[in-house]
């Protein structure tokens, strides 16, 4: 973060690589406080509010670039355990601002084919049936199949 407070004042609207550089070098260290933000103990709120943001980065142009040099670990860590199928209205909410995080995370093409394949094979977090139940989630008809 110092290296980052350093460069603030050089930071403009126009200069999206400036950005990209700094949050990939911090991605090593954004990627527990994301994990811990999103953790199921957390408050319900602060969840939807973290995916959303997550959402936002992920389609910012400016910055996007910095998630591709930790996709594996982002999509593992970050992106996966709010699928998880859990109880409750809450609990579907949270799948639903995930699996649109995620959607954008894969449309824009931020994890290669190569490593998406090696994500595929995981078994723990399990990436398609994750996937698959929140497809056919029942609160919200948006993200049915």
């Amino acid at each position: 973060m110092p290296e980052v407070a350093v460069k603030e004042n050089s930071f403009s609207a126009g200069k999206g690589g400036m950005h990209v550089e700094s949050l990939t070098a911090l991605m090593d260290q954004l990627i527990p406080l994301f994990r811990s933000c999103l953790d199921q103990e957390r408050d319900p709120h602060m969840r939807l509010e973290m995916l959303q943001l997550l959402d936002k980065l992920v389609d910012d142009p400016a910055i996007r670039g910095a998630f591709k040099a930790r996709a594996l670990p982002f999509l593992r860590e970050v992106l996966m355990p709010p699928l998880v199928w859990r109880v409750g209205k809450t609990a579907a909410a949270v799948r639903f601002y995930a699996i649109v995080a995620l959607g954008s995370f894969f449309r824009h093409g931020l994890i290669s084919r190569d490593l998406l394949v090696d994500a595929l094979m995981w078994l723990q977090p399990a990436v398609l049936p994750n996937v698959h139940s929140c497809l056919e989630e029942d609160y919200y008809a948006d993200s049915w199949l």
